[in-house]
Order: C-alpha cells, then sequence, then structure tokens
C-alpha cells in the first residue's frame, strides 16, 4: 500500500445532482424511456433498473441531468442516511432526482472502487459528514467531497475488487442460506401453532366477548425532547420487544393519556400497518405504568375468569386468525391498510378451561425454546456475517487482500477486532 495514493471523493471524477421534472408536464413524464433513479431504486450493489422514465424533454427542459453509464449513485437525502448510505454502480445511463448524486469516475478509476470504497467508509462517513439538527437525514455535500479515498493503480483496484467479491458471493450464499432457515422455520412454527390451537375442535367465542372492558384506540403523539411521557412505537410490536429502544418521550396531557397506561398482560393489535403487518399482535408483559400506546394500536384486556391473556394473544398470533384479521382490512389505494375495533372484536377464539389453556400454552413454550435456540444460532451467525464483511472491506482498502488462502484467516482475525478503513 505504499505505493497508493490518497485522494478526496471530488477528485475521483465528476459529480452530478439531480432534480425532479415538473409533475403538471406530462410531456416529461408520458411514454418515458429515460431511467430516473431515486432512493425507492437503491438497494442492489449493482442497480438493473429504475421504476420511474422520464423524457427527453424533461432531461432539456428542467434540473435533471443525463449521467453516464457506469456512474456510482449514491443516496444524498434520506431517512435511511440515520443508519447507512446507500451506494450502486449504475451500468446504465440515467437521469437523477434531488435526493442523489452520481460520480462519472476518471478513466483510471474503477466505479467499483469507488462504490465498495464508499460502504467501507459508511460508518465514518456518517459520524463525520450526515448533517445534524435537520428534519431529514442528509450529508453535507462539502465535508463529503474532501472524504479521503486510498487510490491504488487501475489493474491494483481491479484485482482487489475482483477478490472483494468473490469473497463476498461467499458470504452473500451463506445469508442466503441463513433467511431460507428462518424462513422455514417459521412458517414450520405458524404450522405448529395453528395446529396446536385450532385442531382441538372445541367450541369458539368472540374476542369481544372475552374482554373485562371495551377496546381502546391509543393517542397520535410527536417526539419531544422536552417530553415526560413515554410512548411506545410500532417496532415494539412488530419485534415483541418492550424496551426504552421501541419507545419516544412526547408531550401530553395527563388527563388525555391516564387511561392509556400499559399493565401487564395487555394484548395491542397493529391497528394499521403494512399489508404483511396489520392485524399483528403482541402481549406486554413490562412493568405497569411505563409507557402509553400510540393511535396505531389498539389495547385488549381479557376478563381472566373466562381467558387468560397469553392464551388470547397466542390465539390472535395464529396465522388463522391473522388472514382473518388481514382479510377485514380497509384502506384506499396507496395508503396503509387498517383494521378496527370491531374486525377484532368478532374473531372467534377456541374456548378452554384454565387448565387446558395452561397445559397448550406449555406444549408451545417446549416448542418456542426448541425454535429460539435455532433463532440464537442464526442471529450470531448473521452478526458473525456482517463482521465478517466489514473486515473483508477494511482488508481490501488497506493493501491486505491478496488473494491468499491466508485471507480468510486475516479476515477472521480483523473481524474480531473492527479493524477502520486506513
Amino acid at each position: 500500500m505504499t505505493s497508493w495514493r490518497r485522494e478526496p471523493l471530488g477528485a475521483l471524477g465528476t459529480w452530478f445532482g439531480g432534480g425532479t421534472p415538473s409533475k403538471s408536464r406530462t410531456d416529461y413524464w408520458q411514454d418515458g424511456h429515460v431511467p430516473w433513479l431515486s432512493p425507492k431504486d437503491m438497494g442492489k450493489e449493482v442497480l438493473t433498473a429504475t421504476r420511474d422514465h422520464v423524457t427527453d424533454a424533461a432531461i432539456a427542459g428542467s434540473a435533471t441531468r443525463l449521467v453516464q453509464p457506469n456512474s456510482v449513485a449514491v443516496v444524498v437525502r434520506s431517512g435511511i442516511l440515520e443508519r447507512t448510505i446507500p451506494v450502486a454502480v449504475v451500468p446504465f445511463a440515467t437521469t437523477l432526482n434531488q435526493d442523489m448524486k452520481a460520480i462519472e469516475c476518471r478513466p483510471d478509476v474503477d466505479p467499483r472502487w469507488v462504490a465498495w470504497g464508499l460502504r467501507a467508509s459508511e460508518r465514518d462517513l456518517l459520524r463525520t459528514a450526515r448533517k445534524a439538527g435537520t428534519t431529514v437525514a442528509s450529508l453535507e455535500w462539502p465535508r463529503f467531497l474532501k472524504w479521503e479515498l486510498p487510490v491504488p493503480a487501475l489493474d491494483e483496484q481491479q484485482r482487489i475488487v475482483n477478490i472483494l467479491e468473490d469473497h463476498l458471493s461467499r458470504l452473500d450464499a451463506a445469508d442466503a442460506t441463513l433467511r431460507a432457515v428462518v424462513d422455514k422455520s417459521r412458517a414450520l412454527e405458524q404450522s405448529v401453532m395453528d395446529q396446536l390451537v385450532w385442531s382441538i375442535g372445541a367450541p369458539t367465542r368472540t374476542v369481544e366477548e372475552l374482554l373485562r372492558e371495551p377496546m381502546r384506540n391509543g393517542f397520535s403523539a410527536r417526539a419531544s425532547t422536552n417530553g415526560d411521557v413515554r410512548i411506545l412505537t410500532l417496532s415494539a410490536v412488530t419485534r415483541r420487544t418492550f424496551s426504552d429502544e421501541f419507545t419516544k418521550l412526547t408531550t401530553a396531557d395527563k388527563d388525555r393519556v391516564k387511561n392509556l397506561w400499559l399493565e401487564p398482560g395487555d394484548i395491542l393489535v397493529q391497528r394499521s400497518n403494512t399489508p404483511e403487518l396489520v392485524g399483528s399482535c403482541a402481549l406486554y408483559q413490562g412493568p405497569p405504568d411505563w409507557a402509553v400506546f400510540p393511535d396505531l394500536l389498539i389495547r385488549l384486556r381479557t376478563d381472566p375468569d373466562q381467558v387468560r391473556p397469553e392464551y388470547l394473544c397466542r390465539v390472535l398470533q395464529t396465522e388463522r386468525s391473522h388472514r382473518a384479521l388481514r382479510a377485514k382490512a380497509k384502506g384506499l389505494a396507496g395508503s396503509m391498510p387498517k383494521v378496527d375495533q370491531g374486525a377484532i372484536g368478532s374473531l372467534p377464539v377456541p374456548t378452554l378451561t384454565s387448565d387446558e389453556q395452561t397445559a397448550l400454552l406449555e406444549r408451545i413454550a417446549e416448542y418456542d425454546t426448541a425454535v429460539g435456540g435455532l433463532d440464537a444460532a442464526v442471529d450470531i451467525a448473521t452478526r458473525r456475517s456482517s463482521s465478517l464483511r466489514r473486515a473483508l472491506l477494511a482488508a481490501a482498502f488497506s493493501g491486505r487482500l491478496t488473494g491468499r488462502s491466508s485471507n480468510l484467516d486475516l479476515a477472521e482475525e480483523m473481524s474480531e477486532q473492527e479493524v477502520p478503513v486506513s
């Protein structure tokens, strides 16, 4: 690496910004054939297409410009910049929206080298070039352009990138296998749950008949730095995890929230979310009066003389119940689907005695233990893969990725140390 020079990103080629042609001009959009790249298209390391297209008239008459093939595109303004910087090589000519930038690299700089270099530097770039205090996360562009990457000779760039992508392709294959394992585990879990709950053939009652008080929606609230009321986020129910991480502080009139404080045993159902998550639920088992819940959730409190909250929540978590609830979701085209209290209250629940509920919950817990062990192993492997990926990137941009078999040992060692890009 002694012969490698360090150069600012701004010197590696020509950077282009973007713009949005007027939506009121049909001649800018109708029958458009020129790709128009926006943050929603980002995700893959090498893009294959964009969702939207513009016409030649849009290029001639608006702020958007055509960027030549084999550019490197970067998202510079989006909420996603709170955690990552989306980067992609764009092998086709494209225009950009105003939240994107792209570089046409110099002849002696491989676009893949720039793309992988940005990914390798992501953590430091987010710390040094992300704007603070803005409504939507964005990059401080002058600082970004001053960020330096190590730049060897072109043939060296290409050799290292080829080695890097070979290693990463193997990690990608391993990650795909892990995802397949998780998907099969989830499908098996749902099948077992449905079988345990619904194969009994017990008579049913409705959810509404099993509650000790009417269902209740939460309230709409904005985060506030001066807030004194803790309110859940939807992620708490999606992840079935109740911790400070999945809450925000807000200000609220105490009388308005006095009936919204959570108690152990409360069941929370997602009133509105994506089609696959609307209607999903979780059982709150945290301390009393720790948090309130938002308007996007509906709270259920069971009658303990009729049903245990753990049992009712398990019934609602079965695929049969969730599918029935999703089928009742309503929503206008393009909006989030919603379920109401009536849809939840009319769902059937197998009627079991207290002892039968306890026995069923014990059988489900046994299966949960087995699945939990698998989930833990997959989680460890996934985090290990992420750490190894970062180590490979660090090795590549510090001149230590040579292609020898010892490289994997090096990456393993570096993943333990979390070595930054030098």
